[in-house]
């Protein structure tokens, strides 16, 4: 029964023109995207405080008014299915935010770029990355080093160095002559 429970969560992880997405995404792009924010955020089956005080639960989901976890006590247990349930709507809505926010820019970046933007986005919100205008300046002229170099120059990754570093070194590593 879990595998079962298991392929239909990953067949709807794919299926994201039908919540909301615009564009397409290969199978290695959302398999890749889903392992680092996993890796990243943690699953965590039951509400907690996340290291800024919010009440979170599964795969890094903040808990808002509208989640039916909202007002119930840390500690208290959700299931797998609901875990993956609200990560598939997080994963699709910082994909659609991404895309509506960054515009013809988010098509033309390489995937590479796409993958640690998306990381970003689902770490801080779109609202706080879009405030990393020297770095995304430098993303849209190809200048991944200085990019880089931007995106370490923040509060972010203070707050969460190790994943910042490991983003921005692939950021930096990315070959332009591909």
């Amino acid at each position: 029964m879990e595998l079962v429970k298991k392929i239909i969560i990953g067949s709807l992880f794919f299926q994201t023109n039908a919540i909301g997405a615009h564009m397409e995404y290969s199978n290695e792009f959302r398999i890749r995207l889903k392992e680092e924010l996993i890796a990243d955020e943690g699953s965590v089956l039951k509400v907690y405080r996340d290291h800024l005080g919010y009440y979170t639960v599964g795969v890094g989901h903040l808990i808002t008014p509208k989640d039916e976890e909202w007002g119930v006590d840390i500690g208290t247990p959700i299931t797998q299915t609901r875990a993956d349930e609200l990560f598939f709507y997080d994963l699709n809505n910082i994909l659609k935010e991404c895309e509506d926010h960054f515009h013809q820019n988010w098509e033309l970046w390489p995937e590479e770029v796409k993958l640690i933007i998306a990381n970003m986005a689902f770490n801080l919100g779109i609202t706080k990355l879009k405030k990393f205008q020297l770095m995304l300046t430098a993303i849209n002229a190809e200048d991944y080093k200085t990019a880089s170099k931007e995106g370490l120059d923040s509060r972010w990754a203070k707050q969460v160095y190790n994943r910042a570093r490991r983003l921005m070194d692939r950021l930096r590593d990315i070959d332009v002559t591909d």
